[in-house]
């Protein structure tokens, strides 16, 4: 089945610097297709308003919508991640009837291949989600940090009118798709540019420890980096 109709679900916060790449990248998967940018804003900067001004309006999206973060979800940590997942799928729930959809984090992006397979995969899309590795990168895009946990996560997922997304996991795809066999896993990476210098792990370092996150992936943020190129 090809995917004609899908939905971006873009959560964006404070970080403005990868937008236009972002943008850039969900307009090329937009090409051919019906397509609805929604984006959740929390807090958000002047730079990243601006940023969304510059860019969005060129982008071939057929619709775009921007949702508030309400002040219930508003704050850090996985309460926080868990609300803006459920702000958007009903939002997308409320706008159309979407074949797929694509849960967007603001600090991650598509290498050149794993563009290029996920485009393939949209064209005929045979699974309920299409799962990639981020690839946590440091200093620059071609290197990533191993102390981290290969973490695979939805990038796009098949929609279900009836679904729903859990608030008790961390997940990039609503329950039904999240929990289905029926997999597919691109075979290149994307980048995760969250952690990208000292100062980002820091920071994400206080926000793990403020929200009581204290696991194998955050522990990873305060480590001596064991530096490798991303294959």
């Amino acid at each position: 089945m090809r995917i004609d109709n899908i939905a971006f679900l873009l959560r964006v916060h404070r970080r403005h610097k990868w937008l236009p790449t972002i943008i850039r990248q969900l307009g090329s998967l937009a090409k051919g297709r019906r397509s609805h940018l929604i984006v959740r804003l929390d807090r958000p900067s002047p730079e990243v308003i601006g940023t969304l001004d510059r860019t969005v309006n060129d982008a071939p999206f057929n619709d775009v919508t921007f949702i508030p973060a309400t002040t219930a979800t508003r704050g850090e940590g996985f309460q926080n991640w868990a609300s803006s997942c459920v702000d958007l799928h009903e939002a997308m729930k409320g706008l159309d009837e979407f074949d797929a959809a694509m849960l967007v984090d603001d600090d991650v992006l598509f290498t050149r291949s794993s563009l290029a397979e996920l485009r393939r995969h949209l064209d005929f899309f045979t699974h309920d989600r299409v799962e990639a590795r981020w690839a946590m990168c440091y200093g620059d895009k071609q290197t990533e940090d191993k102390n981290f946990p290969d973490h695979w996560s939805a990038t796009a997922f098949r929609v279900y009118p009836d679904d729903s997304w859990s608030t008790e996991r961390v997940q990039h795809a609503p329950a039904h798709a999240a929990d289905s066999p029926r997999v597919g896993r691109l075979r290149s990476p994307l980048l995760h540019m969250g952690y990208l210098t000292d100062e980002d792990r820091e920071e994400a370092w206080e926000a793990a420890k403020s929200s009581g996150k204290i696991d194998a992936h955050t522990m990873a943020l305060i480590k001596e980096p064991s530096l490798v190129p991303i294959a």
